[in-house]
């Protein structure tokens, strides 16, 4: 190593120059961190500035290490061949043509792309063209690479018992190119100083199943992992030396930690490796975990989530069968006042299809201190239906929310027989009895919530009911529901 390389590699912070502004980086960095650390725009690429007639070096936006030299100039600028971004998997790919065939697509999520008689791929595409922004790809089609999201029916972490483990309890877990990553690994460098990195591992599959890991090596992304006394973790170390594994997945370390007997499973062969490197992190920072729960966007190991994002509490409890069993296809909420907007707030968490909200009343102040979250003023001064508002609330993290910007009565009551279920949460007494006789004509089952608040003696008390009509049990409801109007709004 020379001398000007060796003063790299013992600086911790440096400072460099992006866009003529100045930063200061680790060193050495990746070239995502970068783009970080500029909040470089969407569509431009990072330059390393150099001298004389060679042309500036793009830094790409990956775990690709980067070695940074104290003032350093960066620039960002147009990308010299233009790229598209699209995501297949929930993992960011670059693209130089707008149009990809079904058999690119299929390649971008797998290197090598998995054969054999049971092996059959599916595609399903959003954020498309207008014509087409969303559906579903066969053989041969060529959608436009726009910049949007593919998800393929052939998700590992889905269907693999050991990687969702990982997922469930927090890891942050990449298939990148038949290689399994965790990421944002805690370790200690030489300078006695908590970092993070990747540590990655070959994937031997059965289909679109993990099988037993077919060794005990696993490499690393980073810096060699450190005691918390600063001198390397020898025990492990089997090589050091950048190692393109696949294109866009270069790795600085192998290491060998074999176990007595073979690791059973990629759980057990990666929280290993993450237990060696993290429990000498936490010697220095107590708090230093592996488990960062990112964000987990919903590839199509769940192709019919209604979520945004992956719904991970109900595996995480164990509880997937009982949650399915919320899967039913319509639900009504009619009224959205203090009650009907508390609904919504547990059943928009749930896998229920579509959920249909009935109120045609305006979110007003008062209402803002009688629902789930907080309203802003400008949300406030524009005078939103209370539907329209809560539907803009929740559909950040689910879809299948429809508005019905109107009240339930003889002229619309119709629209309820498509529902599968009903919550009634309204206190216009004439109305809901026409709501609940032509439910019990539907067929339907439901539940209807009475609540009444009291001040006496300075003191406030109050009675809530939770009445439940089905088809096999009604006699009792009208005994215990008033059918006499009292306050006309729906609160």
């Amino acid at each position: 190593m020379s001398g000007e390389q060796r003063e790299v590699e013992e600086k911790h912070e440096v400072r460099i120059h992006i866009d003529e502004e100045p930063y200061e980086s680790p060193n050495p960095t990746t070239g995502e961190a970068l783009y970080k650390l500029a909040n470089v725009a969407l569509g431009l690429d990072l330059y390393r500035e150099v001298t004389g007639d060679r042309e500036d070096k793009v830094i790409p936006n990956g775990l690709e290490t980067v070695h940074l030299k104290k003032d350093e100039h960066f620039h960002s600028g147009a990308p010299t061949v233009k790229h598209f971004d699209i995501f297949v998997n929930g993992r960011k790919k670059v693209v130089t043509t707008r149009e990809l065939s079904f058999d690119e697509v299929v390649a971008l999520a797998f290197d090598p792309v998995p054969t054999g008689p049971n092996i059959m791929f599916t595609i399903t595409y959003r954020h498309g063209p207008h014509a087409n922004p969303e559906g579903n790809l066969l053989g041969g089609a060529r959608p436009r690479s726009r910049k949007g999201w593919f998800s393929m029916s052939h998700q590992l972490i889905g269907h693999s018992p050991d990687l969702k483990k990982l997922r469930d309890e927090g890891y942050d877990v990449e298939i990148r190119s038949g290689h399994l990553l965790v990421k944002d690994v805690p370790y200690v460098n030489t300078r006695r100083e908590v970092t993070r990195g990747t540590l990655v591992s070959t994937l031997t599959l059965a289909g679109d199943v993990t099988t037993t890991p077919d060794n005990h090596v696993a490499y690393f992304v980073g810096d060699h992992p450190c005691r918390s006394d600063g001198t390397e973790i020898y025990q492990i170390k089997n090589a050091s030396g950048r190692k393109a594994l696949a294109e866009g997945l270069v790795v600085n370390h192998t290491f060998s930690a074999k176990p007595s007997d073979p690791y059973p499973d990629y759980y057990a062969k990666m929280t290993t490796y993450v237990a060696i490197l993290e429990g000498q992190a936490r010697a220095i920072e107590p708090a230093a975990t592996a488990k960062t729960f990112p964000v987990i966007e919903p590839g199509n190991e769940e192709e019919d989530t209604v979520f945004n994002y992956l719904e991970t509490a109900s595996s995480r409890a164990e509880i997937d069968l009982i949650t399915k069993k919320l899967a039913i296809p319509k639900i009504a909420i009619v009224g959205l006042g203090g009650t009907g907007a508390y609904v919504l707030d547990l059943v928009a968490k749930t896998p229920v299809k579509e959920i249909h909200l009935f109120d045609g009343d305006a979110f007003l102040q008062h209402n803002a201190f009688r629902s789930p979250g907080a309203a802003s003023v400008e949300e406030l001064k524009a005078k939103p239906g209370k539907a329209a508002y809560l539907y803009r609330i929740y559909s950040k993290m689910r879809r299948g929310i429809v508005v019905h910007p109107e009240y339930v009565g003889p002229e619309n009551v119709e629209l309820l027989r498509e529902m599968h279920f009903v919550f009634l949460c309204l206190d216009r007494a004439t109305t809901k009895k026409l709501i609940v006789e032509r439910l019990e004509e539907f067929g339907l089952p439901f539940i209807d919530v009475g609540m009444g608040i009291y001040a006496t003696d300075n003191m406030l008390g109050g009675i809530l009911r939770v009445t439940t009509s089905t088809p096999e049990q009604r006699y009792h409801f009208r005994s215990r529901v008033a059918f006499s109007d009292g306050d006309e709004h729906d609160e």
